[in-house]
Order: C-alpha cells, then structure tokens, then sequence
C-alpha cells in the first residue's frame, strides 16, 4: 500500500504499525462503526466513515480509508496528498471537538509534551461524541477532484480567529501549534469551516 504513517498516526493510536495499516480486525465495527460506498450521477463515487466515542478510543481510521482509496484508485502521488488533509482534519476534530484540548497547550516544547499526556487521558476516558468523515471523488480530465468533510460533535470554535492565525504564516506559534491546518491549507485548493467550526470541508485537486 503507497500510504505510510506519518508522526499524526503514530500519535494517536501504538496500534498502527509502521506500514500505516491498522492490527486491529474492523470487521468486527460494523454496529458502531460504518463505511458505504455510494454512486450517484456527479461523484464518481463516496465513501463515508462513522466513529462514536467507544470506538474512537483506539480506532484510527485513516489506514482504514486510504486502503478503500488505494483499493478503488489504485496507487498515485496524489493520495499521499489525500492521507496528509484527512489526517489532519481528523486529528482536529478529534482534538479540539471530542476531546476538548486546547491548541495554546502547543506553543512551546514543553506544552507539546503535555499536550499528548493530557491526550491520552482524554481519550482513554472519552465516552460521548463522534466523528463523521465523507469523501466524494470525480474524476477529471488529467487528473481528479476530492471533497473531503469531517464533522465533529464538539461545540466548535472561533473560525475567524483560527482563519487570521494562519494567514499570519509567519506567526512562531505555528512552530507548535497550527502546523496540521496551515498545511492542508498549502495542500488544499479551498478549505472552509461551517456549523461553528465543527465541520471542516476541504477541496483538493490534481
């Protein structure tokens, strides 16, 4: 499979090694946790993953996604591209939605390492939320189009204050904290925020 871990993969979960493909059988999610592949006359096809809190514990399920992709598509620089915007936003919404951690933590080295502690705590803990991905993909002449949305159950946050933060690209915050959105910024041809800031929609092109 293309898809590697990357540093965001390895941080959430030991139980991904270090091929990007999950140990654990998720067959056995189909109660709690749902994917569908749908097609209809615009995108050419989707796919959409749901976790509740039980399952977010110790479930990542970008491996799982990207394995669907390389499984349709085939291989291809741009799912690396892919693998990078979904794990991002899905570390976003789990973070900050789920999990209630505050990004302030990460400006500096230390805060960075408290930050993951206080993670794991969070997470072994978590009993209420969820997170819900949907990707549609279209092809296109020379290359393709995927709209990729994670909503999550958290209360939301302050989207213009978060849109200012990374137009300042020069900020030394960002060293720490912001890294993962400034990025799919980069990656993305557009990226927006709607309900609040619990629902991210990015749209990346090649």
């Amino acid at each position: 499979m293309l898809v590697t871990a990357d540093d965001s993969d390895q941080a959430f979960m030991e139980g991904v090694d270090a091929g990007g493909d999950s140990m654990f059988d998720y067959s056995r999610f189909e109660t709690t946790a749902t994917a569908k592949l749908s097609y209809d006359e615009n995108s050419t096809w989707e796919l959409q993953l749901k976790l509740c809190a039980e399952r977010l514990r110790y479930i990542n399920p970008v491996p799982l996604i990207m394995s669907q992709i390389n499984t349709i598509e085939g291989t291809g620089p741009q799912w690396q591209s892919v693998h990078t915007i979904l794990a991002e936003l899905f570390m976003n919404a789990l973070d900050h939605g789920v999990l209630g951690l505050n990004s302030e933590l990460k400006s500096s080295a230390e805060g960075f390492g408290q930050y993951f502690n206080e993670r794991k705590r969070r997470l072994n803990n978590v009993d209420t939320g969820f997170v819900n991905i949907s990707l549609k993909y279209f092809n296109r002449t020379g290359g393709g189009k995927m709209i990729i949305n994670v909503k999550d159950s958290g209360p939301g946050f302050d989207v213009l204050g978060v849109i200012k933060t990374l137009s300042k690209t020069d900020n030394v915050e960002l060293a720490y904290a912001g890294r993962g959105l400034l990025l799919v910024k980069q990656l993305c041809d557009s990226v927006e925020f709607k309900d609040k800031g619990t629902l991210a929609e990015a749209i990346y092109l090649w």
